[in-house]
């Protein structure tokens, strides 16, 4: 068998060793027609994948010059997640995301990575055929800017991406710690903006109503004359602003002090640096997973 040719195969198709060999044999050595095989049946490999619940994976985080990328890309298992290679080759995909700035993933898809002469897409047909898992790039978001910084947690458990605003000539040892400081924050406490002038306005004023809702229906507050309920409800939404608002909130280091009274220090000593806009992405937050059986202890698990 020619070695050369098997070679050829699995870099061009991402096949495994025994499949490429059985494509040349089936073809009588011809590569180009194995190769056409090989795709042909890997497309249908990655169809029937497809049809899996890939809930793992990584949120990958990562600064390339003034851009910051978040990057989510899951797979079925966590070994394959883990897997050095599968890592090098969603580095290469975020890279791209950096290069193209792509409206959405399936013009991502589309885009050509000329180092591995072939689509993003093609890329992770590649990768679905290579692991035997479903692969899927859920979403990315991009920052651009003077002070762009990224942060991973739990080796891609959550990403976090976000710019400062400040000084254009800060030192990035002025600037850096900061950014940390508020990466750490956004991972631990999920904030969803920066300040209240961030809130949509649909957002906020379904919030109120929901909280009007909740104190209409409470068999206490309900039955209380309105300026109590209106007392109540403001209190409430103050409640919704500190559990969801960055600078709102208590800081993950002393919760008697919020975000923005830890920045107050921090920028004591220079000029104000402060949050822009931030991303942050769990792996697999919001799928759906179906019940597995597991043999060895005979009970049902979330896998």
């Amino acid at each position: 068998m020619n070695i050369e040719a098997i070679q050829t195969l699995r870099r061009e198709t991402g096949a495994g060793l025994a499949d490429c060999r059985a494509a040349l044999a089936e073809h009588d050595g011809d590569v180009d027609q194995a190769i056409a095989s090989l795709l042909q049946k890997g497309a249908e490999v990655a169809k029937r994948k497809a049809e899996r619940t890939a809930s793992d994976g990584i949120a990958l985080a990562r600064v390339y010059g003034r851009r910051a990328v978040l990057l989510e890309v899951n797979t079925q298992t966590d070994f394959v997640a883990q897997n050095t290679l599968f890592k090098t080759q969603v580095e290469a995909i975020a890279e791209a995301v950096a290069v193209h700035v792509p409206d959405d993933v399936p013009a991502l898809n589309r885009v050509f990575l000329p180092q591995q002469a072939m689509t993003v897409g093609e890329r992770v047909q590649k990768m679905v055929i290579a692991y035997g898992e479903n692969i899927v790039i859920r979403r990315f978001a991009t920052l651009s800017g003077s002070m762009p910084y990224a942060y991973m947690h739990q080796d891609g458990k959550i990403g976090v991406i976000l710019d400062l605003a400040g000084p254009e000539r800060a030192a990035s040892a002025q600037w850096e710690p900061v950014a940390r400081e508020l990466a750490l924050q956004i991972a631990a406490m999920k904030p969803l903006v920066v300040s209240r002038k961030d809130l949509e306005p649909a957002v906020l004023e379904a919030m109120v109503r929901q909280i009007e809702a909740d104190i209409a229906a409470d068999e206490i507050l309900g039955q209380k004359p309105a300026e109590i309920q209106s007392r109540a409800a403001a209190g409430r939404l103050e409640k919704y602003f500190h559990d969801n608002i960055l600078l709102e909130q208590a800081w993950i280091r002393d919760d008697a002090k919020t975000v923005r009274e830890m920045l107050e220090t921090a920028n004591a000593s220079g000029e104000a640096i402060r949050p822009h806009r931030f991303f942050r992405y769990e792996r697999g937050e919001g799928i759906d997973t179906e019940p597995v059986f597991c043999p060895l202890f005979g009970i049902v698990r979330k896998g």
